[in-house]
């Protein structure tokens, strides 16, 4: 069987963080798309996309183990054909988004600030706890800086503080998410 070694592809160890994940795809990334190495782009995409589902992730990896690292593992042939086509439905995704990248001809500047704007857009759109993280930032500086309290600057920046704390958690929260979920 046939199967790419996204470790190795995005340069991580096998147990890995939302945040390495991302950062390797965006350093590799960067030198695929200044050197216009369109294969290499496409096979960052595939891995990238594999590696931040964590159901497509754990399938890729029981596979992974057998194919790659050669270690003993039995499954029957129709759950390995079902892990299989779980993470090639993301391998595809994966080579769809490198495509309109490539077909768009975006700089790797334009394609990291896609990406992180579809974040916020992400983080804007989910509500957490009545409000999300973008919001929360944005009523703490609003607080910090508009509104008149009778307790004096030094509450208002106590309390503006907190809300921004709070959606810089709920942020960073939204940000592993998605990353992870895709």
């Amino acid at each position: 069987m046939e199967i790419n070694d996204y470790y190795k592809i995005l340069g991580l160890k096998y147990k890995f963080t939302a945040f390495e994940l991302l950062n390797k795809y965006f350093e590799k990334t960067k030198l695929a798309l200044n050197s216009e190495n369109k294969e290499e782009f496409i096979n960052l995409r595939m891995g990238f996309e594999v590696l931040r589902d964590s159901n497509a992730t754990d399938d890729y990896n029981r596979i992974y183990r057998k194919y790659i690292l050669n270690e003993t593992l039995n499954f029957p042939e129709v759950r390995e054909q079902q892990m299989v086509a779980t993470f090639r439905v993301r391998e595809q995704m994966g080579v769809k988004i490198a495509e309109q990248v490539i077909l768009k001809k975006e700089t790797y500047i334009m394609h990291r600030l896609e990406f992180i704007l579809q974040f916020v857009i992400h983080d804007l759109l989910s509500v957490i706890g009545g409000a999300s993280g973008i919001v929360f930032v944005l009523l703490g500086l609003i607080f910090m800086v508009l509104v008149d309290s009778e307790y004096g600057f030094l509450m208002n920046f106590i309390i503006g503080g907190l809300f921004v704390l709070m959606g810089i958690y709920f942020f960073r929260r939204n940000t592993v998410n998605q990353i992870m979920i895709g």
